[in-house]
């Protein structure tokens, strides 16, 4: 199997690139660095609009302990919390 690795913490030209040249070349997506970025919006539209599948996703630099296969709800729920977080801080005096 071939899969595709990006970076959530990139930019989202580099991913789009990416995603969109070769994603019909491969079997999936590994999303990593998803702990340095702050925010998981970009790298997942990318994902979405070359309809690649998601296979895995590391959060950390601890391989294997920090790889992890996640289900939609999950990702949808990590991205939810993410944004919380961001609100609440961004609002904070």
């Amino acid at each position: 199997q071939i899969f595709l690795t990006l970076s959530a913490n990139s930019q989202s030209s580099a991913n789009d690139l990416f995603c969109h040249t070769l994603a019909q070349a491969t079997d999936g997506v590994i999303i990593t660095k998803t702990d340095e970025a702050l925010n998981l919006g970009e790298i997942l539209s990318t994902v979405i609009e070359s309809a690649s599948e998601i296979v895995l996703l590391t959060d950390g630099q601890r391989i294997p302990n920090d790889l992890h296969r996640i289900t939609a709800k999950e990702l949808v729920q990590s991205v939810l919390e993410r944004k919380d977080a961001g609100l609440t801080a961004s609002n904070r005096p």
